[in-house]
């Protein structure tokens, strides 16, 4: 928002048109807390404002707000911002479950693939030893040392060789991959709440762009996650684990009493 429009709306703009500026100014805070400034008065520190506008600006938006029908006003946005700011942290949360399953997800696989080049490496050193005992001594030490790796000898009594154990491998990515499946489903419907609530009650800049970029991360750590999936298929199993594409889950459409029970949850 230009700096003419804001001394504009603050000087003779609407009453509405102020309490959407001061909303405005609520909501930037909520998404980008850096926003907010202070200043050194004495030994007190108090707020000065924002990027947005300062807070004599700010009390001047709050002193307007007088008529009845302004004050309703003001009040179903307090109340919808209030749900919204909830609402958002159940989001965070769900939010900061996805990132944790891409590490685990990413360390799974990163684990697997040095089982498969370590069990590959001690297979060729294991062929240089010159006869078959002491080729069983160094397999068998081998063995107390790539356990914790999950690197196991074949399934032959006689074999001294080693591979990867992708099964549990498998097992661990596709646990991860079915909860990611399910904190996806939860996102998108908060997510899906919280941007129809932008549209129908709480139209404010900075609660848009913060949904904007929070579904970018979405897809984009989606997009990491599935890399994963797809390079472990290609070498250890045909069929890998199934990552629902998140923007191809669908969630329940947000019908006015959802919206009403959104607002009640600001009261």
């Amino acid at each position: 928002m230009k700096r003419a429009d804001i001394e504009r709306i603050i000087k003779t703009g609407s009453v509405k048109q102020k309490i959407k500026l001061y909303m405005t100014d609520t909501a930037m805070v909520a998404t980008d807390p850096s926003t907010l400034e202070f200043m050194q008065l004495g030994n007190k520190v108090r707020p000065k404002g924002t990027t947005l506008m300062t807070y004599k600006e700010r009390e001047m938006l709050w002193d307007s707000i007088k008529a009845p029908k302004d004050i309703e006003y003001y009040e179903n946005m307090r109340k919808a911002n209030k749900a919204f700011l909830w609402f958002m942290d159940k989001l965070k949360t769900q939010l900061a479950l996805l990132f944790a399953l891409h590490n685990a997800t990413d360390t799974v696989f990163s684990r697997f693939a040095i089982s498969l080049d370590l069990s590959e490496t001690i297979n060729d050193l294991l062929e240089i030893y010159p006869d078959e005992n002491s080729r069983k001594k160094a397999s068998e030490l081998a063995a107390i040392q790539l356990e914790r790796l999950v690197v196991k000898k074949h399934k032959e009594k006689s074999s001294n060789r080693f591979k990867a154990d992708g099964d549990r491998y498998y097992k661990a990515l596709s646990s991860y991959v079915h909860n990611t499946n399910l904190v996806n489903h939860r996102i998108k419907e908060y997510y899906s709440l919280l941007t129809a609530i932008t549209k129908k009650e709480l139209p404010l800049k900075p609660y848009k762009d913060w949904l904007i970029d929070t579904e970018k991360d979405i897809i984009r750590v989606n997009a990491e996650i599935q890399s994963k999936i797809a390079l472990y298929a290609e070498l250890y199993k045909p069929t890998e684990p199934t990552l629902v594409r998140y923007e191809d889950i669908e969630v329940a459409e947000i019908t006015d009493e959802d919206v009403d029970d959104f607002k009640q949850a600001g009261e």
